[in-house]
């Protein structure tokens, strides 16, 4: 019996050695950009860090000239920080950004296991023989047999779930040193339009830090083109090298002129 409940036990674990890294990984950059301005090749193994809250260090690491590269979000049983390092590996990280497991609950399920038995059965039997003479004779024996079979029963097998993330970064070297996302629907409608971007983080050292952008800030114009009308910043960039751009945003509420210098 115990042979066959370690089998059982060792099956479920063989079901989830999968790199659950691997599995629950989603992408952030596109694969161009990062080998356009990654600064160097992908090291043979990432270095690995540990985090402590994933949106303030997504913050941190850009201001340092990373790039995430994407990340690793689940659910499951409880997975190892090498399992994080070898997608980040795969990926081409320069860096493993771990956060530690938090345990969410115990899972307990009954899996239905066949148990070989074995009974031995018992048979009973007498014989009379007769002679010539009218004499008899009566003799009494047993035999006994093993018989092989199956029997169904039920375990209890717990598993533990903790929640486990991961995310995967490149350093690079950005032409203009920032980060920026769409308006919310609310700050369009104080903005009075869509065309524009709010800035997320400024590289430090890079372009947009010595030309004195802020995180916060709205950009509606660059080089008197809306943001609607550059629909590549990379081609952007690459048409003004060593040139200085007006760039109109909005700060604060109010409308003002920064001098970017492009290098």
């Amino acid at each position: 019996m115990i042979k066959n409940v370690l089998m059982i036990v060792g099956f479920l674990a063989l079901a989830g050695c999968a790199n659950p890294y691997a599995k629950s990984y989603k992408s952030l950059s596109d694969p161009e950009y990062i080998a356009a301005y990654r600064t160097a090749p992908a090291p043979a193994e990432p270095t690995l860090a540990l985090g402590t809250n994933p949106v303030q260090d997504v913050q941190t690491y850009y201001e340092n000239s990373f790039e995430a590269l994407g990340f690793s979000m689940f659910s499951d049983e409880l997975s190892t920080q090498q399992k994080a390092i070898e997608q980040g590996r795969k990926v081409g990280a320069d860096l493993v950004v771990y956060y530690e497991p938090i345990y969410q609950r115990t899972n307990t399920q009954a899996v239905p296991v066949s148990l070989p038995t074995q009974q031995t059965v018992t048979s009973y039997g007498q014989a009379t023989a007769y002679n010539n003479y009218g004499g008899s004779a009566t003799a009494y024996g047993s035999s006994y047999a093993t018989v092989s079979g199956q029997q169904w029963t039920a375990i209890q097998v717990s598993r533990d779930s903790y929640f486990q993330t991961a995310t995967y970064y490149v350093r690079t070297n950005q032409p203009l040193g920032l980060h920026f996302r769409a308006p919310t629907t609310a700050e369009a409608q104080a903005l009075g339009t869509q065309r524009a971007v709010v800035i997320t983080s400024i590289v430090r050292g890079s372009a947009a830090y010595q030309a004195d952008l802020l995180p916060g800030d709205t950009i509606l114009k660059a080089d008197n083109l809306s943001v609607d009308q550059i629909p590549n910043v990379a081609d952007f960039v690459r048409a003004r090298q060593g040139k200085s751009v007006d760039v109109m945003l909005i700060r604060n509420d109010k409308s003002i002129i920064k001098k970017l210098t492009i290098p």
